[in-house]
């Protein structure tokens, strides 16, 4: 399988990846978002302030993985959803997903932010493990999907990110 992420590309998703995205949304996410929701992100003209990247395959021409990002204010950018095929997970895609979206923020962005379940354990610690720390408060409802509906905030900041 590691084979696999060699053939891997990162780049902003286009219109016609909306059936792929979905798929993957679909299969792997317990709230999964509807027609209107993606295709908004998507639109290039609809919204300047929020981008989705996708790792497809570049012989299966299949999307992987994607991550939707929304640029709030002058340094900081929130990543709406992220979400890996369940079937390629632990070869780095999403690590490398999220260095194409760091690659492709604008210069004045420092700050990353990305609200988590609670009880989503896994991405709590692959958040860790690329840098993000958990920021208190927990936001409340944030996830009506979840037993609690609680949400864990994780950050990454990139001038802490250059001192350590």
């Amino acid at each position: 399988m590691t084979n696999l992420s060699n053939y891997v590309n990162y780049r902003p998703a286009i219109l016609l990846d909306l059936r792929a995205i979905q798929a993957v949304d679909t299969a792997n996410h317990p709230d999964p978002k509807s027609d209107r929701w993606w295709t908004h992100r998507l639109a290039m003209d609809s919204d300047m302030n929020s981008v989705v990247h996708v790792a497809d395959h570049k012989n299966l021409r299949g999307v992987l993985g994607y991550a939707v990002t929304t640029w709030l204010t002058e340094n900081t950018i929130r990543i709406d959803r992220m979400m890996i095929d369940g079937k390629v997970r632990r070869i780095k895609l999403a690590s490398r997903l999220l260095l194409r979206v760091l690659a492709d923020k604008p210069f004045e962005v420092t700050r990353l932010v990305y609200t988590v379940p609670e009880q989503d354990i896994t991405s709590q610690l692959f958040l860790k493990s690329v840098g993000f720390e958990a920021k208190l408060p927990l936001r409340q409802n944030a996830f009506k999907h979840t037993e609690t509906g609680v949400g864990i905030k994780f950050e990454w900041n990139e001038v802490q990110d250059e001192v350590r």
